[in-house]
């Protein structure tokens, strides 16, 4: 389950365009099919910037949690990448307009290391009614 980490984003941005900038990083995970996931694979944190000196420059993201696995090859991998970068890009371009530089990251990451998971019952995210 890739785990998508924005960083830097003005702590004063809009929570709904927050969570529509989740849902278009669910959905563009989703689109890249030779990771055979779905929206509710993926997790978005968001990481505020708390320092007001050059606040919303830069949005570094992270990401982490993708299994290895033949079929995620480097071209799959960076299509990912790019799939992410394009989203915050297009949020950056809307509503972080002194953004000059957008990164997207990945961390290596091998199950082979350890990994452990559980599932609790509950609403995804996703399962929300609107407000």
């Amino acid at each position: 389950m890739p785990i998508i980490e924005v960083n830097l984003i003005p702590p004063q941005t809009d929570p709904e365009v927050l969570k529509k900038l989740c849902l278009d990083l669910f959905q563009a995970v989703a689109g890249v099919q030779e990771l055979h996931l779905t929206d509710r694979d993926t997790s978005v944190l968001l990481r505020p910037d708390i320092l007001d000196w050059g606040i919303g420059s830069e949005l570094i993201v992270f990401v982490d949690g993708l299994f290895q696995k033949p079929e995620r090859t480097q071209e799959v991998i960076d299509r990912l990448l790019a799939v992410i970068g394009e989203c915050i890009l297009a949020f950056a371009r809307e509503h972080v307009p002194q953004c000059t530089k957008v990164e997207v990251i990945p961390r290596v990451f091998d199950q082979a290391n350890g990994f452990w998971s559980a599932t609790l019952a509950g609403l995804h995210p996703l399962d929300e009614e609107p407000e």
